[in-house]
Parts: C-alpha cells; sequence; structure tokens
C-alpha cells in the first residue's frame, strides 16, 4: 500500500508523458517545462519505458499522460495498469483519431481524453483542471 499524502500544489505537478512520436513526446515536454518551470516531467516514449518509471517514480507522481494508440503496449492497456497499481496518479488520454474502439477503451480508463497534436499550454490548463477536479480544489 502507498503511503497517503494529501494533493500537490499545481505549480509544482510531477507528470508522466507518454507517446511514441518522439518530436511530439520532446515539443512537449519543452513546451511544458516553459509554460510550468515548477513541474517536474518525466517522458517516455513507449510504454515500457512508462513501466520502469512507474516502478521508480509511481509514487511521487500526480498525473500521467499516455498517447492511446502505441505500439508493444496500447496506451488504454497501461492507462488500466496505471489505474489499478497507482490510483492516485489523475490519468490522461491522448489520440490522433477522434473516434474508435481505443478511444472507448481510454474512456474507461482516463479522467480526460484529448486529441492531438495539443500546443503544450493547453495542455498544461487541461491538467490542472483534471488534477483539481479529482481532489476538489479551485483552480
Amino acid at each position: 500500500m502507498l503511503p497517503q499524502r494529501g494533493p500537490r500544489p499545481t505549480d509544482r505537478l510531477h507528470l508522466l508523458l507518454v507517446d511514441d512520436d518522439l518530436f511530439l513526446l520532446e515539443a512537449l515536454q519543452r513546451g511544458i517545462h516553459r509554460s510550468r518551470p515548477g513541474w517536474s516531467v518525466h517522458a517516455a516514449g513507449s510504454a515500457v519505458q512508462a513501466m520502469r518509471l512507474l516502478d521508480r517514480l509511481g509514487a511521487d507522481l500526480d498525473v500521467a499522460v499516455c498517447d492511446i494508440l502505441m505500439p508493444e503496449l496500447p496506451g488504454t492497456r497501461l492507462l488500466k495498469l496505471i489505474r489499478d497499481l497507482f490510483p492516485h496518479i489523475v490519468r490522461m488520454s491522448l489520440s490522433g483519431m477522434l473516434d474508435g474502439p481505443s478511444l472507448v477503451g481510454a474512456g474507461k480508463h482516463s479522467e480526460c481524453r484529448l486529441c492531438k497534436p495539443i500546443p503544450a499550454e493547453l495542455l498544461c490548463l487541461h491538467i490542472i483542471a483534471t488534477y483539481c477536479e479529482r481532489h476538489q480544489l479551485s483552480a
């Protein structure tokens, strides 16, 4: 069982970004660092990399943003694993597809579904809103 802690202030969030599109992943990471310098951002280019990071950092993460369509392990399965193993982490999904079975699966395991590409600043606003909604905080 993970130790309980209260919600972290929204200017100090710890994120996990997961996307197999490394160009988009790096662009989002740079944009988030510029927009929210107090946030700690960990990036993974695959679900396997994400699971390694979760093993090390899962107890300290606040939000996971995950691409849905990835090779090896679909984002829907990764989000389900995160939900089951780290229920304190707010789960958000990204997809370039507007509909389809993968998005239906994402809805079961994520608290916010977003379409990509998405500007980093807009992603940050969605992260804050979803985190505050989960923890019943005012944004």
